[in-house]
This record gives C-alpha cells, sequence and structure tokens, in this order.
C-alpha cells in the first residue's frame, strides 16, 4: 500500500530503527483563512473533500513533479516547494509520523525529526512536523501539515533550504491557513 509517495512496509519495517520521538507537545498558534487568501483559486482533493487556496501569482504547478496517478501535486514559488498528497484512506497520527520520518531517512539516514505538534486550522487538528536533512547534500527542512480523518489524509509538505526557511515560512503557512476539510 503507497501512503502517497512512501511505502508503508517499508516504515513499519524499520521502525525498530528509526527512533522516532513521540509527536511533541509543542502545540502551533491556530491558523484560519485570512480574507485576503478568499480570492484566490481553490484546488480540491478527493473529489472535494479538501480545499486550499493558492495564491496565482506565487505558486505555479511544478508538472515536471507532479504524479498525476494520485491526488498528489507539486507547487513552486522561487525557492519554496509544496507538495500535497490526498488519499481517500484514514491512518494514525503516528503511522503518518512514522512515514515521514522514515522517507525522510531514505534520502538521509541522518535526517532529524526536529519538532512535531498539533495545530488549528480552520477547526480541525492537523499535525505539523519539521524534518532536518540533506539532499544531494542540500540542507533542507520538510514543514509538514498532515489531517487525517474520516475523509481521508492529506499531507501538505512544504520545503526549501535551511538558510532561507524562515524567510520563507510565511508562503507555506498561508497555503496551510487556507486547508479546510469539507463536511
Amino acid at each position: 500500500m503507497l501512503i502517497g509517495w512512501y511505502k508503508r512496509e517499508t516504515a513499519n519495517a524499520n521502525n525498530r530503527e528509526l527512533d522516532i520521538p513521540e509527536p511533541s507537545s509543542t502545540n502551533k498558534a491556530a491558523l484560519s483563512v485570512g480574507a485576503s487568501v478568499l480570492q484566490y483559486p481553490t484546488k480540491n482533493f478527493i473529489d472535494g473533500k479538501f480545499l486550499v487556496r493558492f495564491d496565482p501569482d506565487k505558486w505555479k504547478l511544478d508538472k515536471e513533479n507532479t504524479v498525476s496517478v494520485l491526488d498528489d501535486v507539486q507547487y513552486v514559488s522561487g525557492d519554496v516547494w509544496l507538495r500535497i498528497i490526498a488519499e481517500e484512506i484514514e491512518l494514525s497520527y503516528e503511522t503518518l509520523l512514522e512515514v515521514i520520518v522514515s522517507n525522510a531517512r531514505e534520502a538521509d539516514p541522518s535526517a532529524k525529526l526536529t519538532n512535531s505538534g498539533f495545530r488549528d486550522v480552520n477547526g480541525k487538528r492537523i499535525m505539523w512536523a519539521r524534518i532536518d536533512a540533506k539532499v544531494s547534500g542540500i540542507p533542507i527542512i520538510y514543514y509538514s501539515h498532515i489531517y487525517t480523518g474520516p475523509e481521508g489524509t492529506v499531507q501538505l509538505i512544504g520545503y526549501t533550504t535551511q538558510n532561507i526557511f524562515e524567510k520563507r515560512v510565511e508562503k507555506i503557512e498561508e497555503v496551510i491557513a487556507s486547508f479546510i476539510v469539507q463536511p
């Protein structure tokens, strides 16, 4: 079974070796969609169960890295990338954390989960995680926000180089703040 671009069996097989800490109690401030974001076009996933809005002047579809088999798209905004993976399956947050750490460690065996926790986004509890890794020798920060529930699972994964992450995190959070789960 695939979970986004991850293989679940790999995560389970390597779980003992991963030494994944439990999600910390670090909670982030709640996010909600701002009035300025409402003017942007909506991208929906899983037959409209999940909605995200993008500023089309800031974010462009990265067609080269978009997978057509799943609801899996990648956007680029200069030197920041955002990958969105939506699936109809519901998983535990613990399993999803294992999967994202396992995937990062496939690219960089020394990848580290540096922080994680939960935040509310438009009334839904969302897990977030920060993973520091080196990909092809380039220091990268993966900043993931994940929702899972009866509607399915959505991973919003923003990433950029470590030296500019703090300057670019607002761009990622603007998109995260627009995330809505439809009733």
